[in-house]
């Protein structure tokens, strides 16, 4: 009875023992976000509506994208660069500060201009921003009509950033009016 007593336990210890952890535990975003990340694509949700006596009529609802090659183009042939420290501080390209923080799936970035938060992902190469900046809402007089814009932007991280953190946009504001243009 002893030893099937002292297997049981032994078992369990052994058990217990080997379910701690994995051997190759996940990095946390917050380690991950750790480096240089330059802009390699954004993807903008663009509704443009009349609205008369609370009444919403959409004219255009639509999905606009850039890939790397037309935001070379777009941002005169330098793309804009984030750097993220450890310290819950980053510069971008043109030396600006801002800070950041991570919780969950959600991200908090700060400038000289506002504060700017959504959702988040990340793996080793990719960061997404969605809805960097909220809402943009711009009301054209001419066309007596509104646009609506929502931005995600994705940065690819950069391994060798050399050169590189020395152009971008006075703030965030800046980097993103630069993506609304057409």
């Amino acid at each position: 009875m002893k030893k099937i007593i002292y297997s049981i336990l032994t078992l369990g210890f052994l058990v217990s023992c080997s379910s701690g952890g994995s051997d190759n535990p996940q990095p946390l975003s917050e380690q991950l976000i750790i480096g240089t990340w330059e802009i390699s694509e954004t993807s903008s949700d663009i509704e443009i509506y009349t609205e008369e006596n609370g009444v919403r009529n959409t004219l255009l609802d639509s999905n606009i994208n850039f890939d790397r090659v037309q935001l070379i183009e777009l941002y005169d042939g330098v793309l804009p660069i984030c750097r993220f420290d450890d310290n819950g501080s980053g510069t971008n390209s043109e030396g600006e500060s801002f800070l950041w923080s991570l919780s969950g799936d959600q991200y908090l970035l700060e400038d000289c201009t506002g504060v700017y938060s959504g959702i988040f992902s990340i793996d080793s190469e990719r960061l997404i921003l969605n809805d960097l900046g909220g809402e943009y809402l711009e009301y054209d007089s001419i066309n007596q009509w509104w646009e609506s814009q929502y931005i995600d932007f994705t940065f690819n991280k950069i391994n060798n950033p050399s050169g590189k953190l020395n152009r971008s946009y006075k703030n965030i504001d800046e980097f993103i009016s630069k993506s609304l243009e057409r």
